[in-house]
């Protein structure tokens, strides 16, 4: 609760500021008043109110100076009988909210007290992006952010959990939806694209049944704060892991807590690697071990710690080539960046041994053409990553695994359809590995240009 305190000579007055309008339900505690200003000015300096109302014309001192003696910035709002226009100057001049005329009207209390809220809010908000904004990570941040959270009084110290929505639009529906499993949400920052607050008791589990209403964006929620504890940390990474939304697919929830956070681990490996070879198998195996394992704050010092290794092995030789693939600020898609991850290291393997492997699957193909071996299955036979071999089998033939393969399949069909022209049309499907003949004919179709019958009669007159 933000603190109010009432000056005034009149006791009258005071006691009417106290009723005038519901201070709690606009987020207000009213913390005392005094009839005598040089008192009041004690109080003021010792309970520090985040709102003061105070007259002007006072015996034992006006209130204006009053005012200027306070010791700390405030927010002041003067009233007074008398509508004296050097009043209202000098009001200003001690930066002043308001300028009211007794007795105040219950609407324009209203709409100093939302004023107030609003700029409180917003020194916070501005403070905490202020701190967790900064490229260092100290204890002194830290500290620092504790600080404000245990003095920003809106906030109670109850059990917290950080949430951050990220998308083209954010979901009103979905900020509803957290509203009403929570006693409140408190935001703390949102643009056009990003949403981060805070969420009091969030019931988790209900929250993740209503993924559909992000309408394409992604929401991360952090682990539970408890009077704030680490908070600098969890703003930081729940920013990075939803602004930066590195998930394979809309409308998705993710959990921080249910993450195995193996970033060290993997790390550590990659840098204890002593010779090109295990260097290359780390790589290999990274894709699957960065899946749904790491946070992508995590992947990108993994990715780092990569071409800290092209240097070490000789395959980059200079800081420019360096910066080229260093980049991360620009993909929307972990699986995009994992993606050019080995793109770049396949343009590194000087040896060739990905190429010969992808020759070998070739040949392999051609002589299974009724198989339907996916990618993974060879990726395991030759020992590479699926997601490696994919992309260097699209350098190395020109087009993509699956395009090159049923290209492999359709010229095979048109072979049979040209040398057994009494052959069944379906039966040359099954020699192809189609078993669904309405599927066969719209890929013969798309790949061919003509349905399966008419070539067959074109090529058999």
């Amino acid at each position: 609760m933000l603190k109010v305190y009432f000056v005034d000579d009149d006791s009258l007055i005071i006691e009417e500021m106290n009723t005038i309008i519901n201070w709690n339900e606009f987020g207000f505690e009213v913390i005392g008043g005094n009839t005598n200003p040089k008192l009041a000015l004690d109080e003021i300096n010792k309970l520090k109110p985040d709102l003061i109302f105070s007259d002007i014309q006072m015996d034992e001192m006006n209130g204006l100076k009053m005012v200027s003696l306070i010791e700390y910035d405030t927010n002041v709002v003067f009233f007074s009988a008398y509508d004296r226009f050097e009043y209202v100057v000098d009001a200003i001049k001690l930066k002043a909210l308001n300028y009211l005329k007794k007795p105040p009207k219950k609407a324009d209390l209203i709409q100093i007290v939302k004023e107030v809220k609003e700029r409180e809010e917003e020194k916070f908000n501005q403070s905490v992006f202020r701190i967790t904004s900064r490229n260092e990570i100290s204890d002194e941040n830290e500290k620092e952010l504790e600080n404000l959270f245990n003095n920003f009084r809106i906030l109670p110290h109850m059990e917290y959990r950080l949430i951050a929505i990220y998308g083209y639009e954010i979901s009103l529906d979905f900020i509803e939806c957290l509203k009403n499993n929570s006693a409140f949400v408190y935001k703390l920052y949102e643009d056009g694209n990003l949403f981060i607050g805070l969420a009091y008791k969030m019931d988790v589990e209900s929250i993740k049944k209503h993924n559909d209403l992000l309408c394409g964006a992604n929401a991360a929620i952090g682990n539970v704060l408890y009077d704030y504890h680490n908070i600098y940390n969890s703003i930081r990474k729940i920013r990075v892991n939803s602004k930066t939304r590195f998930f394979n697919q809309k409308n998705y929830i993710l959990l921080i807590d249910d993450f195995t956070n193996k970033a060290e681990e993997i790390i550590e490996e990659i840098i204890n690697c002593d010779n090109l070879a295990s260097f290359q198998n780390e790589v290999h195996l990274l894709y699957d071990r960065l899946n749904n394992t790491v946070l992508c704050a995590d992947v990108q010092r993994i990715y780092y710690t990569l071409v800290m290794g092209l240097f070490k092995f000789g395959l980059i030789n200079n800081v420019s080539e360096l910066i080229s693939i260093s980049v991360l600020d620009f993909y929307d898609n972990y699986t995009e960046m994992v993606n050019d991850i080995y793109g770049y290291f396949s343009e590194k393997d000087e040896n060739g041994f990905a190429e010969s492997a992808i020759y070998s699957m070739v040949e392999e193909m051609k002589t299974n053409i009724k198989e339907n071996s996916s990618l993974s299955v060879y990726a395991k036979k030759y020992g590479y990553n699926a997601a490696y071999l994919s992309i260097v089998f699209k350098k190395t033939m020109g087009t993509s695994f699956i395009t090159y393969l049923t290209k492999l399949k359709m010229d095979y069909a048109k072979t049979l359809m040209i040398t057994k022209p009494k052959y069944p049309l379906k039966s040359i499907a099954n020699e192809v590995g189609y078993y669904d003949y309405y599927h066969f004919s719209k890929m013969f179709k798309k790949f061919v240009g003509c349905s399966p019958t008419e070539f067959k009669d074109e090529n058999n007159k």
